[in-house]
């Protein structure tokens, strides 16, 4: 009697998880070569880490432990992407630095491996079918806090994906890598100096009309 009560409550749970409406991801950027997913985060340009006490950083050079990296999700109808709130995965396995890119002796700059990312928008739960998706990193607070010198942030194109739903294994993603760049905001005298210049060729010109 009690194996089928148990039996029943498994049933019920297990019902319940795949009628729930979400679907799920695997957050990482390689998968060690089993389904040849190899998409490292890399630096665009030489420069400086901010988030790392100003440390140089090179070109071509894969981006460390500093950096975060998120998913950005939309499917249906959905005009804009939504962030996929449990997503948040701490660049560099194993908390490597930003370095040369490397995936063995313990060295993984330029690659993340977290858990799973729940694909879901509670105003329209996730059924089923391709998603399309957009994976970012940045050092800042976020990804909009990430402008200014030594901050850096990066986007990969769209790509897509079908989630996996109730108890199955996360989907591994598939994309390619892509690099982050930094934004310098211009100093406020510079920017005042920018709008002088253009209110006197605004005036030039209407003085020669």
């Amino acid at each position: 009697m009690k194996k089928i009560v148990i039996a029943s409550i498994l049933a019920t749970v297990s019902v319940a998880l795949s009628s729930y409406g979400q679907g799920s991801v695997s957050m990482a950027n390689t998968t060690f070569g089993v389904t040849a997913l190899d998409a490292p985060v890399t630096f665009a340009t030489s420069g400086v880490d901010a988030s790392d006490g100003n440390s140089a950083v090179t070109a071509g050079w894969g981006i460390g432990s500093t950096f975060t990296a998120d998913l950005l999700f939309e499917y249906g109808t959905m005009t804009t992407y939504m962030l996929s709130t449990d997503s948040a995965t701490a660049l560099a396995y194993a908390y490597s630095p930003n370095g040369p890119l490397d995936l063995g002796d313990g060295v993984y700059s330029g690659y993340f491996i977290g858990g799973a990312a729940t694909i879901d928008n509670p105003a329209a739960h996730y059924a089923s079918g391709s998603v399309n998706l957009i994976v970012e990193a940045f050092n800042g607070a976020s990804y909009a806090a990430s402008v200014g010198d030594g901050l850096w942030r990066g986007q990969s194109a769209v790509f897509s994906a079908v989630p996996a739903t109730g108890l199955n294994t996360p989907t591994d993603l598939s994309f390619s890598g892509f690099t982050v760049t930094t934004v310098i905001t211009p100093e406020p005298t510079t920017m005042a100096l920018g709008i002088l210049g253009g209110l006197s060729l605004l005036m030039l010109r209407r003085k020669q009309a």
